[in-house]
């Protein structure tokens, strides 16, 4: 009979799969979250259009421009998540996974609408910015998915050991 120490060296041969599972199940929930949460913006009529990319930037570019580098971005972004996704620890993973939520939940959108629907004026905003700044959970994915991949990717750098000459 195998000890602990022993049981917990085995890798499962399907560990992968299981991790692109996960990642496409939480990638699924986040895209869920954020479009109950835009359907109920329309809803109660409390949205705001987002015609621009990123906090309305490049509003006045065509929609169809937006569009095409939207999705540029998401392919090239699928093709880093995927060469990446089993060579990284388990923070990087998710946070890839809801920094893609956050860009399939924009891109959903934009797609379907030709437009953002932005609801969550952020406080303090308005000191900055004319009429606030509005945001989506989409928005707040994204942030918080590159947050979660960067703090971890320097945290693993730090304990690197130094290079030698």
């Amino acid at each position: 009979m195998q000890n602990d120490s022993q049981l917990k060296k085995t890798k499962c041969p399907y560990q992968k799969k299981f991790t692109a599972i996960k990642a496409f199940c939480l990638i699924f929930l986040l895209l869920l979250a954020d479009r109950i949460t835009k359907y109920a913006a329309r809803s109660f009529q409390v949205e705001r259009i987002n015609r621009g990319i990123s906090f309305g930037l490049f509003a006045e570019l065509p929609a169809h421009w937006i569009i095409i580098i939207n999705i540029l971005i998401l392919v090239c972004f699928i093709i880093f998540c995927v060469s990446l996704l089993s060579k990284l620890p388990q923070l990087p993973r998710t946070g890839l996974a809801v920094l893609c939520a956050g860009i399939l939940g924009n891109m959903w959108d934009r797609l379907l609408y030709g437009y953002v629907t932005d609801w969550l004026v952020l406080p303090f905003s308005s000191l900055l910015f004319t009429e606030g700044l509005a945001v989506n959970l989409a928005d707040l994915f994204l942030i918080a998915g590159l947050l979660l991949f960067l703090v971890d990717l320097y945290r693993l750098e730090d304990l690197q050991p130094p290079k030698k000459p």
